[in-house]
């Protein structure tokens, strides 16, 4: 699966230069990412639910009847390093949902492969691929 576009299809700029920006930490909205208004916004909505979900379920501490005298919009207000554990625990689910991850299929061994771009080019343009200065150097 290729995400973000193809060799004949690069990504839309918006998409590459929309950054992962989370609100300020312990305050009101701090689990919130800032998504600028343009097409990257939806799958940032979607990645936004999945650090709402595990501030909120996965990150609480286990207890026997499963409940906590800690009030939930204090989950709802984690500190910086709080914040970054749940934005790559998240972006960490998305690409392993994504690859296949927690298929119960008999024999089906998903692999999630994450590639980022580093400093040389390695397609050089061509009628075949269009340069956009993102995919070639990945």
């Amino acid at each position: 699966m290729t995400c973000f576009g193809t060799a004949s299809c690069p990504p839309r700029g918006e998409w590459i230069r929309s950054p992962l920006v989370m609100r300020p930490p312990d305050q009101p909205l701090g689990y919130g990412i800032a998504a600028p208004r343009n097409g990257a916004r939806s799958l940032l909505s979607g990645l936004q639910a999945h650090i709402i979900k595990w501030l909120l379920f996965d990150s609480r501490p286990q207890t026997k009847d499963n409940k906590s005298d800690v009030p939930p919009d204090t989950y709802l207000r984690p500190s910086e390093e709080r914040q970054e554990e749940a934005l790559w625990r998240a972006c960490s689910e998305v690409v392993w949902r994504s690859a296949g991850g927690f298929n119960q299929q008999a024999g089906f061994q998903p692999v999630a492969v994450v590639a980022l771009p580093g400093e040389n080019t390695y397609v050089q343009h061509s009628s075949y691929y269009y340069q956009d200065g993102f995919t070639e150097k990945v």
